[in-house]
C-alpha cells in the first residue's frame, strides 16, 4: 500500500516539474530506489528485488514506447505524446504483459528448483561408460523385487551412442535381454496403468556430492523407452533411498 501511495504521489506531481533531462533521470532512479526500498527491505535480497523492479519498469516502459511508435509513427512522438489506446487497450495490454512476465517467473524458479536436485552420476553399463545428470525424484518409489534394490529409471535415448545397428533393433523389438546380459522385466504401475519395466545391473553406479567426493550405490537401472520429462537438462530419474547412506 505505501508502495502504490509514493508511486501515485509521484505520478501526480511529476508532469508539473520542469527540469533538465538529467535530473529526471536522476529523479527516476532515485525514485525507483525507494520505492525497491519500501518493497523489498527486511523481505527479501534487496539488491535483487531493485533489479527486478526496474527490470519490470523498463520491461513496461519499453512496451508502452513501442506501442507509441506503432501509433505516431516515429519515436520523437512517441516519447512526448500521450497514448490514446482506450481503457480496454490499456486492461488488455497490463495483462498480455502480467502474463508474460509471470510465465518468465514460473520457468525461472521452476528451473531453478530443478537444478536443486540434479547429481551428476557415472555407470559403467554392459562395459561402457557412461556420465550424466540425474534428477533426484522423491515420487520414485521402484524397488526390484527380486534384490530389493533401488531402481533408477535411464532414458533410452540416452544410450543410442554406444549401441551397435543390431543392438538398437533389437532393443526396441522388446528384446533388451539379448543386448544386456541379465535383463529381465518387471511387472509396475505407473499413471498409464501396469506395465513392464526392463532392469538392467550396471557394473558400477556412482553418484557424485560437489564437495564431497563421489559415493557408490548398489542399484538396478530401468530402462524407459518414453521421453523423460527434462531430457535436455538430465537423462535419469534418481532414486530417493541414494540420499539414505546405503553406499558400500
Amino acid at each position: 500500500m505505501l508502495v502504490a501511495m509514493a508511486g501515485s504521489i509521484a505520478a501526480i506531481f511529476y508532469p508539473f516539474l520542469a527540469l533538465p533531462l538529467a535530473v529526471h533521470i536522476i529523479l527516476k532512479l532515485a525514485l525507483g530506489v525507494a520505492l525497491s526500498a519500501i518493497l523489498f527491505v527486511g523481505k527479501c535480497k534487496y539488491v535483487k528485488g531493485m533489479l527486478s523492479f526496474f527490470s519490470a519498469t523498463f520491461l513496461f516502459g519499453g512496451c508502452v514506447f513501442f506501442v507509441g511508435c506503432m501509433q505516431y509513427g516515429n519515436a520523437t512522438d512517441a516519447l512526448t505524446k500521450p497514448l490514446s489506446i482506450g481503457f480496454f487497450g490499456v486492461v488488455a495490454a497490463s495483462l498480455a504483459l502480467y502474463a508474460f512476465v509471470h510465465f518468465l517467473s514460473v520457468s525461472y524458479h521452476r528451473r531453478r528448483n530443478v537444478r536443486k536436485c540434479l547429481l551428476e552420476y557415472r555407470m559403467v553399463l554392459n562395459g561402457w561408460v557412461m556420465e550424466g545428470s540425474g534428477f533426484m525424484d522423491t515420487g520414485n518409489c521402484l524397488y526390484d523385487m527380486q534384490t530389493g534394490l533401488p531402481v533408477v529409471i535411464i532414458g533410452v535415448k540416452s544410450l543410442l551412442p554406444y549401441l551397435s545397428d543390431s543392438q538398437m533393433s533389437e532393443l526396441f523389438s522388446g528384446h533388451a535381454d539379448r543386448v544386456f546380459a541379465g535383463a529381465r522385466k518387471m511387472p509396475c504401475s505407473s499413471v498409464g496403468g501396469k506395465s513392464a519395466l526392463w532392469l538392467v545391473e550396471p557394473q558400477q553406479f556412482e553418484v557424485y556430492s560437489g564437495k564431497d567426493g563421489h559415493i557408490v550405490y548398489d542399484v538396478m537401472v530401468g530402462l524407459s523407452f518414453s521421453a523423460i520429462a527434462g531430457d535436455k537438462t538430465y537423462n535419469a530419474i534418481l532414486h530417493p533411498a541414494l540420499t539414505e547412506g546405503n553406499a558400500i
